[in-house]
Order: C-alpha cells, then sequence, then structure tokens
C-alpha cells in the first residue's frame, strides 16, 4: 500500500534511498548542532568548521568531471548491459570500449586530484593552523586522518560515477544511505567521546569503507577489464578522448560550480564581516536548512540521469520531455511543500517560546530566503536537462550571477542595510538567474530539435 502510494508521486527506489539518506544526514546534522555546545570548547568548535571545509574543497579539484562521466557513460550504456549475476559487460563492442576508456580516464584523475589533496591542502592546512599558535587545542591528527580519508574517498567517486551511468542508480543510492547512517553514528560518538574534530572525517571515512565494498562487489571486474585493455592497443580504437569530448563539456561544467561557491556561499562571511556574528548564524542555519530541502528535492532529478542520457541517445525526446516535466513539477512541490512546513514549525514555535527558534531568520526573511531557495532548484533542473545532453550552456549565466550576487551582497552588507539583505538575493535569482536561465534552456531545446529533425531527414535522403 505504502510502495503504490510512493509511486504514484514519482518516489522510485533510487528516490526511496536518496530521501532515506537525506533524512539521516537531516537527524545528524541537527543533533551535531545541539550537541557541539556541550562537548566542545569555543577554539575546538572554531577548527571544526574550518576543518570541515576541505570537504567541500574536493569539489574545485575534480573539476565537474564527476557529472560528465555520468553522462557519458548513460550514452554509452545504450549498446551494453550490465550483467548483475556476474557484475560485468556485455553488448556493442565499440560502446564497450568507449565504456572502459572512460573509466580508466576516471581513474587517473582521481588518484591525480587525490595526490594533489594529500600534497598541496595538507602541507597548507598544516601551515594555516600552525600559524595560530594556539597550543590548547590538540587538531594535527585529527586534520591528517581528515585530509587522508577525503583523499581516499575521492577515488570511489569515479567508480559510483560510472555506476549511476550504468544504471545502477538505485544501488548507488542505497550505499550513500547506508553511508549516511555510519557518518551520523562515527560523528556523534566522535563528538562524545571528547575527540569532535575527527568527527570533520566521519563522511570521508564511512564513504571509504560503503564504497571500497560497493566498487569491490560491482565494478571489481570492469575496473580488471579497464586496466588490462588499456595496455592493447586494438581496444583503444574507439577509446572516449577526453580532449575532443570531455574537455568542451567539462571546463563550463568547471567554471559554472565555481561561480555556484560564489552565489550560494558567499553570503554568510559576507554577512559575518559587515552584519555581524548573530545575523550571519542566523542566515547559516536558515540557509543550512533551506539547502537541505533542496538537496533532498533534487532526488527527483538526479536519479534520472541514467534513464534521460539513454533516451536521448534512442531518440525518445518525447519520453524524455515528459518525464523531465514529471519530475520537475513533483520536486519542486516536494520543496515547496517542506519549505512551507519549516516556515511554520518556525512561527509555531516560537509562538510558544521555544529558544533554539532564535536561532533562525524570522518568518518574513525566511519566507524571502524560501523564495531564492525554489528559484535555485528551477534553475538546477533546467542546467540538468542540458547537461544530459552532453553539452553545458549555463557557464556564463552562472558567471554573471556570481558577480551580480557577491557585488551586491557586499554593497548592501557594507552600508549595513540588514532588512534587504536576504530581499536583494531573493530579487538576483528571480529577475536575473531564472529567466536567463530560462532563456537558455528554451533556445536550447529549440536548437536541439531543429538539429535532431534536420539530421533524420538527412539519413532519410
Amino acid at each position: 500500500m505504502i510502495k503504490k502510494i510512493l509511486q504514484k508521486i514519482g518516489v522510485d527506489d533510487a528516490i526511496f534511498y536518496v530521501l532515506l539518506g537525506k533524512v539521516s544526514s537531516i537527524v545528524s546534522g541537527l543533533a551535531i548542532i545541539l550537541l557541539i555546545p556541550y562537548f566542545m570548547s569555543e577554539q575546538v568548535q572554531g577548527y571544526y568548521y574550518t576543518f570541515s571545509s576541505v570537504v567541500a574543497l574536493q569539489i574545485i579539484f575534480e573539476l565537474g568531471l564527476s557529472t560528465v562521466i555520468t553522462q557519458f557513460a548513460s550514452h554509452e550504456m545504450v549498446g551494453l548491459k550490465y550483467d548483475m549475476v556476474n557484475h560485468s559487460l556485455s553488448g556493442e563492442e565499440k560502446n564497450r570500449q568507449r565504456y572502459l576508456s572512460l573509466v580508466r580516464l576516471s581513474i587517473k584523475w582521481y588518484c591525480a586530484v587525490s595526490l594533489l589533496i594529500v600534497c598541496l591542502i595538507g602541507p597548507l592546512g598544516f601551515k594555516f593552523f600552525l600559524s595560530e599558535a594556539n597550543q590548547s587545542v590538540d587538531w594535527m591528527s585529527a586534520w591528517t586522518v581528515l585530509v587522508v580519508a577525503t583523499a581516499l574517498n575521492l577515488l570511489f567517486i569515479s567508480i559510483t560515477s560510472i555506476a549511476e551511468g550504468s544504471g545502477l542508480v538505485a544501488h548507488v543510492n542505497k550505499m550513500r544511505a547506508i553511508q549516511a547512517l555510519i557518518t551520523a553514528t562515527l560523528a556523534v560518538v566522535f563528538i562524545v567521546s571528547g575527540i569532535g574534530l575527527y568527527a570533520t572525517a566521519a563522511s570521508a571515512l564511512s564513504g571509504c569503507i560503503v564504497f571500497f565494498a560497493f566498487s569491490r562487489k560491482y565494478f571489481k571486474n570492469i575496473i580488471k577489464d579497464a586496466l588490462l585493455s588499456g595496455r592493447d592497443k586494438n581496444n583503444n580504437v574507439h577509446r572516449i578522448s577526453w580532449v575532443k569530448e570531455i574537455l568542451p563539456m567539462q571546463w563550463r561544467i568547471a567554471l559554472s560550480w565555481m561561480a555556484g561557491y560564489f552565489i550560494f556561499f558567499t553570503m554568510t562571511p559576507i554577512s559575518f564581516k559587515f552584519l555581524g556574528a548573530v545575523y550571519a548564524g542566523k542566515l547559516g542555519m536558515s540557509l543550512t536548512l533551506c539547502n537541505m530541502i533542496m538537496a533532498t528535492g533534487l532526488a527527483w532529478i538526479s536519479t534520472k540521469y541514467a534513464r534521460w542520457g539513454g533516451y536521448i541517445a534512442s531518440g525518445k525526446r518525447n519520453e524524455l520531455n515528459h518525464s523531465y516535466k514529471t519530475s520537475l513539477i513533483q520536486s519542486t512541490l516536494f520543496i515547496g511543500i517542506c519549505l512551507i512546513g519549516a516556515l511554520l514549525c518556525l512561527i509555531i514555535f516560537g509562538h510558544f517560546g521555544l529558544k533554539f527558534t532564535q536561532r533562525f531568520f524570522e518568518p518574513s526573511q525566511f519566507c524571502f530566503l524560501a523564495l531564492a531557495i525554489i528559484g535555485n532548484h528551477i534553475v538546477a533542473c533546467m542546467a540538468t536537462y542540458i547537461r544530459v545532453h552532453k553539452t553545458e550552456k549555463m557557464t556564463w549565466a552562472s558567471v554573471v550571477m556570481a558577480i551580480l550576487t557577491t557585488t551586491g551582497m557586499l554593497i548592501i552588507a557594507y552600508f549595513k542595510w540588514e532588512s534587504f539583505y536576504i530581499i536583494s538575493y531573493c530579487i538576483l535569482i528571480w529577475v536575473y538567474f531564472v529567466p536567463q536561465s530560462f532563456y537558455i534552456y528554451i533556445k536550447f531545446k529549440e536548437n536541439y530539435e531543429k538539429q535532431s529533425i534536420a539530421d533524420n531527414s538527412n539519413s532519410n535522403l
């Protein structure tokens, strides 16, 4: 009965496991926020949040390759089939060669990124924290564990990205749900045990454990075939070219992701600098809650990569557009309902005088932030639709939005216009980012469909 209800609102196995993982992350995140004041000193808390930033650095170093890998793998799977019994591939030899070359490229790339994190971020972190000269905090061993665990965890991103593109979306998200549960358990145990700085590595440590097991079970044979076939020149005739095929898409995504940092994450430090720690704390807490809701809602979109890639490769435009439209509506409704629910909870709990509500924005400010989040979600959906076509069109729109956001937030914060801070961000999202992204999305659809008709006409001649 429950399963039928979930299926009617678009919650398949893949989305269910994403939701389970997100719920685990939300619960553990709230638990950690409550535990930190009791088990960490103010100095350790400062190190804790500074350490956590290294996790986000991996996105910069990978330069968007995981998204590209998923799209390319999904297109090659049109001529291939993953054998769930033998955990191997079968199908067209051309597709198989290209798929295996993608596996090799992914492994090599992430090995290089992992080494870069250990050799660059590790020493820079030591230099930075040593300059603080705070002898009361024992941070060195925790920092070492975090850097090494993050580097090792990155190696498995290559495999999970391939797996999602291969159609194993439900399996990957099941593992991520398990990872989220292990992460929550480890983080709470570390904090309560008085070694809270190690909690920053909980996600990376659990990722190493879970996705090593996943990779060994489902991709051991494929990885072996990929590495062995790389030695045979005859197996490289149809390999995927990084320069000619992947790079044209990857550099645009990388630039978009970098711009994304300025769009989504600069508001808090800017407000901290000019509007004070109290306002920044409310913004950070409110933004964290809204982003968790948005990330959960994107499950309706992110779990469709392989299916949409297959539709495109097979020329099934109607199926693609119908599936995208349905997923967009379902995900946006979910996010809207959750944001309204969060707002009502803050109002009700605030009415009864519960103190934790004072850590969030007041309802009027929270409304504008929620509207901005819905706008960001719509943009993310349109960007995903374009990217499954193995191209990137949102780069310069994101760069312009990043410049507008950073400049606008700096000016407003500098002049202490606190009441207009979030309002102006919401206006930027809905006046520029959403309309510009929608224009790009519509133009892309029109041009792509015209090109498809022309290609079909030429093939029939």
